[in-house]
């Protein structure tokens, strides 16, 4: 089921400067996003019997997690002169690693309170929910940025 997510991943890649180009970076984040809580509270919704749903499901999640990476990756460097772009992208390295292991270990954690309480299956049900809640933040963050910013990295 995992390879599903890679597959999307990997599948929206040749799609994702017609995409910024099209929405800008303001709009492919924002639809990753919706992708991102769609899926994940789809996900939250499914039985082992639905395998296949599942699997698309897992492709959907994979698709919006590669576009927000692409998109933010994009437009993180887009404000930076040149000369300071080779620190930028250190610092900018670091701190999502940092992230993703922020993130790794906070929903670990809150899957062993939860199974506390829940079944397992419970558990990992209400923890994609807290995923599909928590994207709401950087939409409401991406909500005010300007519809223009980072254009000029796209041609």
């Amino acid at each position: 089921m995992l390879s599903f997510i890679f597959l999307g991943n990997i599948g929206i890649k040749p799609f994702t400067t017609a995409i910024i180009r099209k929405l800008t970076y303001k709009g492919a984040l924002q639809a990753s996003f919706i992708t991102i809580i769609l899926s994940s509270l789809m996900l939250s919704l499914m039985t082992p019997s639905l395998g296949i749903w599942i699997m698309l499901l897992a492709f959907l999640s994979g698709v919006g997690r590669s576009l927000a990476l692409t998109s933010f990756n994009g437009l993180n460097l887009s404000e930076v002169a040149p000369k300071e772009r080779n620190s930028a992208n250190t610092l900018n390295a670091v701190i999502q690693t940092l992230a993703q292991g922020i993130g790794i270990s906070a929903i670990s954690v809150a899957l062993h309170f939860l199974n506390l309480s829940f079944s397992l299956d419970a558990s990992y049900r209400i923890g994609f929910i807290i995923l599909g809640i928590v994207i709401l933040y950087p939409i409401i963050e991406t909500s005010r940025i300007s519809k223009n910013l980072g254009m000029n990295t796209v041609s």
